[in-house]
């Protein structure tokens, strides 16, 4: 059987965008939160590492419907995980995601397809908040397992493929895509995509989406757009995000989550049995004709004294619980954070 390639978000972290884009405002960054103290300036000494499980829900705290395909169901293994690292290295930081997602398919009754071969791993140098978390280069390195439709058949639906990217960041943006050997036929381009104007208006790395919120003092009508590259098409696209709980009229007043994380939890050593965090939602989502919302993020707020005031940083904003939509609808990708080292 001959395999076609089909443009599917195959990288949950890492969205391929499918919508233009139009005019921005700058992002306005209030502190680079991942300090002790945020308001210091240049780039900060820093080591720190994040570990999150990996599951499939039906639904996340952001609603009460489910997403879900009754012919094609992905169970996650419970040794999946996902792990982000944030390092300076001299004036410039270095942040790398890496997401291992072992697991199965089911599909056509209870016939199964499983794989343990599925990695992304994303590695973006990048300035500090002075100059507005201006990427320098990311490269990415990917094996994807994927069905080629919503109603596979046999083992001959599915696709396991690899690739190698890069974006160079500077007058314009420069864009490679490339194709492992073993992936049986060259599924992407070969040549370079250039973007100029990338970053006329707001703009952040795909990569370092996520992570640019922690730079946010997030208030209870947060609203913000910018600019994204879309590597899979080589375009520039554009970004939409609000807190969650602008989005349902029954929770306009809910502007900080508690979350409860069950089971173990360890930060710098020191285990927990459970954790309530503090959180503020943001949801993430394309605009245009085929816009789509295409992550929920739940990131740790300061603790407060009894004047409504910040107390402490320790909590360093980081995402909580990030929800990211699977393929063909057969839910969502939680990801719940597991365990902080920081050196």
């Amino acid at each position: 059987m001959k395999k076609k390639f089909l443009k599917l978000s195959v990288l949950p972290l890492a969205a391929a965008l499918l919508v233009g884009c139009s005019g921005t405002s700058e992002i306005n960054f209030s502190g680079s939160y991942w300090n002790e103290n945020p308001l210091s300036g240049g780039v900060s000494a820093v080591d720190e590492t994040v570990e999150y499980s990996v599951s499939s829900v039906y639904k996340g705290e952001f609603s009460s419907t489910e997403m879900k395909n009754d012919g094609l169901e992905l169970v996650v293994d419970q040794s999946s995980s996902y792990v982000t690292r944030l390092r300076n290295e001299g004036s410039e930081y270095v942040y790398t995601t890496v997401f291992d997602l072992k697991g199965k398919y089911v599909y056509d009754g209870g016939k199964e397809y499983s794989f343990d071969d599925y990695t992304t791993e994303i590695e973006t140098r990048f300035k500090g908040l002075d100059d507005g978390l201006s990427p320098i280069k990311t490269e990415i390195k990917a094996r994807n397992v994927v069905p080629l439709s919503l109603e596979p058949k046999g083992e001959d639906s599915f696709m396991s493929y690899g690739f190698t990217a890069t974006v160079e960041y500077g007058e314009k943006a420069v864009i490679t895509v490339i194709s492992d050997e073993d992936s049986g036929e060259r599924l992407f381009r070969t040549e370079p995509v250039e973007i100029s104007k990338y970053a006329s208006g707001a703009f952040l790395d795909d990569n370092l989406m996520i992570f640019a919120f922690r730079a946010m003092n997030f208030g209870t009508s947060y609203s913000q757009n910018f600019n994204t590259i879309d590597i899979m098409s080589g375009s520039l696209k554009e970004v939409s995000c609000v807190n969650i709980s602008s989005l349902s009229a029954t929770q306009t007043e809910q502007q900080v989550t508690p979350v409860r994380l069950e089971g173990a939890y360890v930060e710098n050593g020191a285990p927990y049995n459970s954790k309530t965090f503090d959180t503020y939602g943001i949801c993430f989502k394309t605009l245009g004709t085929y816009g789509k919302t295409f992550r929920y993020v739940y990131y740790a707020v300061n603790e407060k004294d009894a004047d409504g005031k910040d107390v402490n940083n320790a909590t360093r904003h980081r995402p909580i619980l990030i929800y990211a939509p699977q393929i063909y609808n057969t839910g969502y990708f939680r990801f719940a954070i597991k365990e902080v080292k920081t050196n």
